[in-house]
């Protein structure tokens, strides 16, 4: 009976190194498959500004509070697809409801819009 515990504890410990091993080697898998993977072509399409929407919120503690502000900007495409990206600061000053222009992503991601 003493010599039990030892043993279910020796074997949980085998299982959680192994599971880890596991997953880390996933891990890296994925993360190789995606560093060879061929890097999209950006996609410029005209669209027109619908909706900008910006807000914010507090991230970290009492003691390292910081502001967060998250700008995001609802386009039509020429196809007909609505989009919301975000996008800087920056970007988001320059814009205005109803501009006309060439919307640049890549993949899931907002590049730049203008004339």
């Amino acid at each position: 009976m003493e010599f039990i515990a030892p043993i279910i504890v020796a074997i949980i410990l085998i299982y959680a190194v192994a599971r880890w091993i596991s997953i880390s080697r996933r891990n890296k898998k994925a993360m190789l498959e995606e560093l060879d993977a061929e890097p999209e072509e950006p996609i410029a399409t005209g669209a027109v500004v619908l909706e900008k929407q910006a807000g914010g919120f507090y991230s970290g503690s009492t003691k390292t509070a910081r502001y967060n502000m998250a700008c995001n900007v609802k386009f039509l495409t020429d196809d007909g697809r609505t989009i919301v990206y975000e996008v800087s600061q920056e970007k988001f000053a320059e814009i205005y409801e109803g501009q006309k222009g060439i919307l640049v992503t890549v993949g899931k991601n907002f590049i730049d819009f203008g004339e």
